[in-house]
């Protein structure tokens, strides 16, 4: 399989993409976090897992967030004889297409589509190879899943393990995969013959992927069960009918037993009607007894209520008299007060004029004197606000003077922290180069003149040479370039740099350079002088730092503008004001002392007479409100005295109370009455009588309704019963139990033989899952090899039948893999799918996906794993997303996308 195109478009947050895939060697995706890189890898899987309608949490998560669209993904792929353009969108109007370009064109849509994508990938794809080779940013344990089921590793290993290829090569020999020859037909072709009729005999009875019965074993089972449900359903109508004929029956003898009750039921009410309806006429008669009690208790009522009523008038009248006789005398005391209260707010009037005359001349004078202090205090404000904008004139020049003295040191501590730190890379890898190269000892013996890279060595060895050492007369070089030593006319040496040190020469200059780039770019001579210059800045930012505060201690969060504004509106509000001599203020405070005290005075006036004045008017009110008063009890009293006359001159007193005691003798006779009767009443228990009356009308009722319901059922399961006999349902019943037999009989048959077939089949898998110990020796070498790379040439790896590494040995020192490091897990794991990848026949082989790997590694074994993957990739596809680029640089050809 080969992914060659890859399109999103609504996909999270990508907006649209498309990206290409080299067919054969790395193809290297960068991209910042978040760019959408391992959305691609999502978007695959996805595509090829899921129906364009499906409803899984998995794609209802590719939509973009805030917007309703559909999200697309389109692939170009190739596996096996196919190559197809398949594409699907998600979520918002779903639809699937597929255009199959070779073998012959095809054109698909929908379910069809999705279906026959499966049905290529099915027999072209290893989908488990296909998983495994992934190595994605899931934070597991970077180790090779489960390979036992994947067809692909496992024909590669049979026919490597069979003799040819790999299992005749040295060990420590390079072996590539198309190389690898095939199996001896005589010892193959007879284990593939049988292992394949067995197979093919298994799967006559069940599915090869998941053991699920099919073919005849699944045939025999669905007519078996297909005849069980048939004779479950006729025997369950047997039943049926069973009990159809024994409710008919007992149906028949409840009609009977329902019709003997009615009968005694409605001789019954008979009796209890005639009872009833004696018990009836006494009720009526005492009811007519508490009527006329009723009556009579109202013509009392009445008559009480024509002497009450005369008592009450002259109980109100005698009071409404007393009352009057109050307001007449609260009147006259009333009108007195008015008066004088009338004349004494006239007094405070006149008090009050004088008074506020007073205060008004106070009031001019305190006016003029607080204008003369106004002006005073206006005229020290502007000279305040003068000094201060002199004062931030003076700071804005020291600023400024600062400001282009740091303009000249940019060297700060962070750039001082990396020369520091460059310095101390620069020490430690002239180290490791002096270290690793010759060291040459020169010593002038004669008189010829001996230089070495053209510069002369004195007598005492002194020598104007990179790297040269004064020791004892003679000079120490490094040879980590190359050297020339010579001595004109006798001799010329030259020294050549060892292959080994090129690379930690490479490294001193690369640092060397960098040194010299950060000295050129801020003014410096050494790296020495960054920490000096970093000092000097400081100080310069702590002076200005302190400029600043003090400049802000006088803003006071204004700014200059705003100062200068302000002085201007003050001036001119002092221009305006009048000269005035300003007086001493002892004079002022007596003044406003003096307005205070009148003011005081001109208010407790006014409240005085306007208190008095409220008081007389107060005063004439309630002197009008009681003669108004007076006047309505005075009415009250002669409407009284009328309702009076009016109802002795209709009816006398002495013939209202003789009308009271004939009204009160009547009820008295009216209650001896309704006594009688309600105790004959309650003899008959009339109560108990209507009650017996409605039970027993309930009851013929539900009597009767019983004997309808049970007169319906009579009929229908006759008419069941007759239906029945004329089906012949009891023929079809002994027919389907017949079928039933035989399809099971023909059941235990076809088991029999399948799980014959199942236990060959099992044998022979697990017999061949057991051999697979051998197969891990052409995985073993292809993994040294790769491993020889990154680790050196003395590594080895133990693993184990499920080709899964189990420890690793380097110079002698066997580690167990779970005691590696991080990064060491990381590469071996990235490492075992490059190994399978190469193994696997191109026919077979899928990507190798690798999504961010390598971030626990340094960078001499990121170097290391970019030459694995330039030696994996000439028979493998490899597609790697990062966010760092830098770690497969070293990648040679790769195919370099960014996005």
């Amino acid at each position: 399989m080969r992914l060659h195109r890859l399109k999103l478009r609504d996909f999270r947050g990508i907006g649209e993409r498309e990206v290409c895939f080299a067919d054969r060697g790395v193809t290297v995706v960068e991209g910042r976090n978040e760019a959408g890189k391992s959305s691609m890898i999502e978007a695959l899987d996805v595509l090829l897992r899921f129906r364009d309608n499906s409803k899984s949490s998995a794609v209802r998560a590719i939509m973009p967030s805030g917007r309703d669209v559909g999200s697309e993904v389109e692939a170009e792929i190739s596996c096996g004889e196919w190559y197809f353009t398949y594409s699907k969108r998600f979520n918002k109007q779903p639809s699937t297409t597929l255009a199959v370009h070779r073998p012959k064109p095809e054109q698909l849509s929908g379910r069809d589509a999705h279906d026959r994508v499966d049905e290529i990938l099915d027999t072209t794809v290893d989908r488990v190879l296909f998983d495994a080779l992934k190595l994605l940013q899931s934070g597991t344990d970077p180790a090779l899943t489960d390979l036992s089921s994947a067809a692909s590793l496992s024909r590669a290993l049979d026919r490597a393990a069979g003799g040819g290829g790999l299992a005749g090569a040295e060990p420590d020999s390079v072996v590539p995969p198309d190389s690898v020859v095939s199996p001896d037909p005589i010892v193959s072709e007879d284990d593939n013959v049988l292992v394949d009729a067995v197979a093919g005999e298994y799967g006559r009875y069940y599915t090869l992927k998941q053991g699920k019965p099919t073919g005849e074993l699944a045939a025999a089972a669905s007519r078996a069960a297909v005849a069980g449900e048939r004779y479950d359903r006729l025997r369950r109508g047997r039943e049926v009918l069973d009990d159809d004929i024994e409710r008919l029956r007992e149906a028949v003898s409840r009609r009977g037993e329902l019709q003997r009750a009615g009968e005694l039921a409605r001789a019954d009410q008979e009796r209890v009607e005639l009872a009833w309806q004696a018990a009836q006429a006494v009720l009526s008669k005492a009811e007519d007894a508490a009527r006329g009690v009723a009556h009579r208790q109202t013509a009392l009522t009445l008559a009480e209520r024509v002497m009450n009523e005369r008592n009450d008038i002259r109980q109100r009248r005698a009071v409404l008299c007393t009352e009057a006789a109050e307001l007449d005398e609260q009147c006259a005391q009333a009108l007195e007060q008015a008066r004088l209260a009338a004349v004494e707010a006239s007094g405070l009037e006149g008090e009050l004029s004088s008074a506020k005359e007073i205060l008004v001349d106070l009031r001019e004078k305190v006016g003029t004197a607080r204008q003369a202090l106004r002006r005073a205090r206006l005229t020290a404000e502007v000279a305040e606000l003068t000094d201060v904008l002199d004062k931030l004139a003076g700071f804005r020049a020291e600023l400024d003077t600062v400001d282009g003295e740091l303009a000249t040191h940019t060297v700060d501590a962070e750039v001082a922290s990396a020369a520091q730190a460059l310095a101390h890379r620069i020490d430690v890898a002239r180290g490791r180069l002096e270290a690793a190269a010759a060291t040459l000892r020169v010593e002038t013996l004669g008189d010829h003149p001996v230089t070495i890279d053209g510069e002369p060595v004195a007598a005492d060895g002194a020598v104007d040479v990179d790297g040269a050492v004064d020791v004892d007369g003679a000079v120490d070089v490094v040879a980590d370039a190359d050297r020339v030593i010579e001595a004109a006319g006798v001799v010329r040496v030259t020294v050549r740099r060892g292959v080994d040190t090129q690379a930690l020469a490479e490294e001193l200059d690369r640092l060397q350079w960098s040194a010299q780039t950060l000295c050129d770019t801020h003014g410096l001579t050494d790296l020495s002088q960054a920490a000096a210059r970093a000092a000097a800045r400081t100080d310069l930012t702590h002076k200005r730092a302190l400029i600043c505060e003090r400049r802000d201690g006088l803003l006071k969060w204004r700014t200059v503008a705003e100062i200068r504004d302000w002085r201007d509106v003050v001036r001119a509000e002092l221009e305006g004001l009048p000269e005035a001599e300003a007086p001493a203020p002892d004079s002022i405070d007596d003044l406003v002392a003096a307005e205070r005290a009148q003011a005081d005075l001109v208010e407790r006036a006014h409240t005085a007479a306007i208190r008095r004045a409220s008081e007389s008017s107060a005063l004439t009110d309630r002197q009008t409100s009681l003669a108004r008063r007076r006047e309505r009890v005075g009415k009250q009293i002669d409407e009284l005295d009328d309702r009076l006359a009016e109802l002795v001159f209709a009816l006398p007193d002495d013939e209202a109370r003789a009308a009271v005691d004939r009204a009160r003798d009547d009820l008295e006779e009216a209650r001896a009455a309704q006594t009688q009767f309600a105790a004959q009443a309650a003899e008959l228990d009339a109560a108990g009588i209507e009650l017996r009356r409605e039970q027993i009308a309930r009851d013929i009722g539900h009597g009767d309704a019983e004997l309808d319901a049970v007169g319906h059922l009579i009929t229908e399961l006759g008419t069941k019963l007759e239906m029945y006999r004329s089906e012949a349902r009891l023929d079809e019943f002994d027919e389907a139990q017949v079928e039933w037999e035989d399809a099971c009989a023909g059941l235990r048959r076809i088991t029999r033989r399948a799980e014959a077939a199942k236990l060959l089949h099992e044998t022979l898998t697990r017999t061949r899952l057991e051999s697979r110990a051998k197969y891990a020796d052409p995985f073993t070498r292809r993994l040294d090899q790769l491993g020889a790379i990154v680790f050196g040439e003395s590594v080895r790896f133990d693993v184990d039948d499920d080709l899964n590494v189990v420890s690793r040995t380097v110079e002698g020192v066997t580690v167990p893999r779970d005691a590696l490091s991080g990064g060491a897990k990381e590469q071996l794991g990235l490492i075992s799918r490059l190994a399978v990848a190469t193994l696997v026949d191109e026919a077979d082989g899928v990507p190798v996906i690798i999504d961010d790997a390598l971030g626990y590694s340094d960078p001499d074994r990121i170097a290391a794993m970019a030459s694995v993957l330039t030696e994996a990739a000439h028979d493998a596809q490899v597609i790697v997303l990062t966010c760092s680029p830098h770690r497969y640089a070293g990648v040679r050809d790769a195919h370099v996308v960014t996005v």
